[in-house]
């Protein structure tokens, strides 16, 4: 019983995603997560524009040794992926 119940859960939350998925494709909306933007500033420094699940996206200043030994120096939401997107191609290193 509680096999059957898991595999129709399972099957309810896939078609759900595929939903989403078509709903985000029509909007024109980015994946959540997906990398927008990314430019290097310094050795050790990285601009990013990450999408969330909304539209919009977060601008992020990341400082060190990726993955291993890093730090978000800076963190950003706005409201449209392209406005973030605006935001990083006008970014410079000293704000």
């Amino acid at each position: 019983m509680q096999d059957n119940r898991r595999a129709a859960g399972i099957k309810r939350s896939q078609a759900i995603e595929a939903a989403a998925a078509a709903f985000r494709r029509e909007l024109e909306i980015s994946e959540p997560g997906a990398v927008l933007y990314q430019r290097t500033l310094d050795v050790d420094r990285e601009l990013l524009v990450i999408a969330d699940e909304m539209g919009g996206a977060t601008l992020l200043v990341i400082d060190g040794d990726e993955p291993n030994n890093c730090n978000c120096d800076t963190e950003r939401d706005y409201p449209t992926e392209a406005e973030a997107t605006a935001a990083a191609e006008d970014w410079h290193d000293e704000e």
